[in-house]
This record gives C-alpha cells, structure tokens and sequence, in this order.
C-alpha cells in the first residue's frame, strides 16, 4: 500500500483516472487538508467555511454552557 496519491481540482473526467507505474497504483484524493483549509476536487470551499463555522460554533457553546452554570458577573473593559 503505497501513501503517494495525487489531487486534481477542476480536472477533466480522463484526469481523475488513478495511475499506473511500473505496476503502482497512484490513487486521487477528492479532497485535502492544507494549514487547517479543505480543498476539494471541485474547487468549492462552502466545506471548508463549514467546518470552520462547526468549529467555532462548539467554542460559543462551550461559552453558553459556562455563563448558564456561572452566577457570578462578568465585567468587560
């Protein structure tokens, strides 16, 4: 099982065909990570701004749960 693979965005249907070298089989990856971002094979990054939405949507509720639990007040500067 080899770990090289290779991604194509916007490619052709002839471009998202694995490769064959040598008797190795190069597989496509329909999507990557990359410093935190999604790239997909299709170029959206509506996927991309979701996960990063559902990420940061956990802290604010991380942050309700806390303010619900706590009686004491909070002042901001």
């Amino acid at each position: 099982m080899s770990k090289t693979k290779f991604f194509v965005i916007h490619g052709t249907p002839e471009s998202n065909e694995s490769i064959h070298i040598d008797g190795l089989v190069v597989e496509r990856y329909t999507g990557y990570v990359y410093f935190g971002s999604l790239f997909t094979a299709d170029g959206s990054v509506s996927a991309s701004v979701r996960t990063h939405a559902d990420s940061k949507m956990g802290h604010v509720m991380k942050f309700i749960s806390f303010k619900k639990k706590r009686t004491m007040i909070l002042t901001f500067k």
